[in-house]
């Protein structure tokens, strides 16, 4: 690694070119390695770093797509985020790159409930970043609602809603997620933030006695007695019976 700052000095080209072999051996070889200390994983973030800085400070434009696909193949510790490359792929490279990701996420099979989506889960965590990165919502909303089959789908696409400041469609998206799960706390407290939001007091304050009551625990009594106000000791009695 020191070699490789070193080489960054002199020769981005050379030390980008070095960071790509010793990420790829890094990848392969830490499949067989107990790193339960992380030292082989801080290893690899760093020399990650220095490749990103390599394409920094020397962008390679388009002729960086094809390697960084194939490390980003690799990298299952998300070192490589397009985020950090975006700049030097120029114009042709984030067009070539964009169409690589979104081809392979259309090239997805169909989810299928309560298994494990080994084949996309990549993919689809890079498809998110792409939409993330280059501010695309409707491909955002593709990846994020591949998969609607748990309550934790749903709380990712609503954290994507108010993200982008979709304040309507995260209501009526949360309405419709508590219909399908009513007895999950998460859900209902969503849907409780976002009744808030809109001045609808009355009607969050009646989904967080619904949560608490699927899920009486320390967490959704606290937000209860917040949403309650004034109103917590009528409340608090009801609670505790």
């Amino acid at each position: 690694i020191e070699q490789l700052q070193d080489v960054l000095l002199r020769d981005t080209e050379e030390c980008r070119a070095l960071c790509e072999y010793a990420l790829k051996r890094l990848f392969k070889a830490v499949e067989r390695i107990d790193d339960s200390a992380g030292a082989v994983g801080d290893c690899m973030a760093e020399i990650a770093d220095l490749h990103a800085r390599a394409c920094q400070a020397a962008p390679p434009g388009k002729t960086l797509v094809k390697s960084l696909w194939a490390l980003q193949e690799k990298d299952d510790w998300r070192l490589l985020p397009i985020g950090k490359y975006w700049d030097a792929l120029g114009a042709q490279g984030q067009a070539a790159y964009a169409k690589l990701v979104v081809d392979a996420f259309e090239k997805l099979p169909p989810v299928k409930p309560g298994r494990w989506d080994d084949a996309g889960f990549h993919v689809c965590d890079q498809t998110e970043a792409l939409a993330r990165c280059t501010g695309d919502f409707e491909l955002l909303q593709r990846v994020l609602r591949r998969d609607l089959s748990t309550p934790r789908c749903h709380l990712l696409v609503l954290a994507s809603l108010h993200e982008f400041g979709r304040a309507r469609e995260a209501l009526a998206f949360a309405e419709a997620a508590v219909k399908r799960f009513p007895k999950d706390a998460e859900l209902r407290d969503a849907l409780a933030h976002c009744l808030a939001e809109a001045g609808l007091d009355e009607e969050a304050l009646d989904q967080r006695w619904a949560a608490f009551v699927h899920r009486p625990d320390g967490e959704t009594w606290d937000a209860l007695k917040q949403s309650a106000g004034t109103a917590w000791p009528q409340w608090r009695e009801k609670a505790l019976a």
